[in-house]
């Protein structure tokens, strides 16, 4: 099977700024690479003034856990690091394979809408019309270019907590939005299918920012970036899988005190 090959670097710096003190925060973040034999790690460094406690969850991401239990005014949490990303060509005529009644993970959890990817009629229409069992990539690449059809890339219009359906009814929403659109389509075929979070080179939507694009079982994971419209490559860096933004957002906790909040964010991929 023949691979395409990448070097990428990164630096993800956040900063909150508070107006008064925090005396306790918790936060979960997914910010290292996740574990796979197309990724390796030549380095990577998080520093923080939180406390960390590295876990691996149930998806295999490298999980961190932080934590504040002093005063404070401010809480950074910078990234640095290097990886080299050797991914394998996919063929676009594959098709899909049937999954094992054992294995649980694929037949259950990653078949099960949650309420971000919940689909409506209009687009488990568009999956059905055009999804094609002995043409699954080309099929699935042609539901995402129907979704980008319907869908505009516009920032600030959608928010972390903005489902699937008000993302297609409102025709705006950026890439994690068009990742929700796209689960809710698959799912509504049967197909196990994942949110992926993390960073790609090059990237003319996502500008500072993370990026997020979704993984169908076809036999394999077979990755598609539907804000970009394409299949993932070796620009691709995954930090982590889930169910949908809020199993696997590159940082989400909770804080007592502090009052009014300002975060900084500036993300550099080359």
């Amino acid at each position: 099977m023949s691979r395409v090959n990448m070097d990428i670097s990164v630096k993800h710096n956040t900063l909150y700024r508070y107006d008064g003190d925090v005396s306790y925060a918790i936060q979960k973040m997914y910010l290292s690479p996740r574990p796979s034999k197309s990724t390796k790690v030549v380095n990577w460094i998080i520093e923080s003034n939180l406390h960390l406690i590295e876990q691996v969850d149930a998806f295999g991401n490298i999980m961190h856990i932080g934590v504040v239990d002093k005063q404070i005014k401010e809480l950074f949490i910078n990234v640095s690091g290097s990886v080299f990303v050797s991914m394998p060509v996919i063929k676009r005529r594959v098709r899909s394979a049937k999954t094992s009644n054992k294995d649980f993970g694929l037949n259950y959890v990653l078949k099960k809408e949650t309420w971000l990817t919940k689909s409506n009629k209009e687009i488990e229409t568009i999956a059905k019309l055009n999804y094609k069992k002995k043409e699954s990539v080309e099929s699935l690449l042609l539901i995402a270019e129907c979704i980008r059809n319907h869908v505009e890339y516009k920032k600030g219009v959608t928010g972390v907590l903005t489902t699937a359906t008000e993302s297609w009814d409102q025709g705006f929403g950026v890439c994690q939005d068009f990742a929700h659109i796209m689960l809710g389509a698959c799912r509504s075929l049967g197909l196990p299918s994942r949110y992926v979070s993390g960073y790609l080179k090059e990237d003319l939507n996502a500008s500072n920012a993370t990026h997020a694009w979704v993984e169908i079982w076809l036999g394999d994971w077979v990755g598609i970036d539907v804000t970009n419209g394409g299949l993932v490559d070796d620009r691709f860096l995954v930090l982590a899988v889930g169910l949908d933004y809020l199993s696997v957002a590159p940082i989400r906790g909770v804080r007592y005190g502090g009052g009014v909040e300002k975060m900084t964010l500036n993300i550099d991929i080359s």
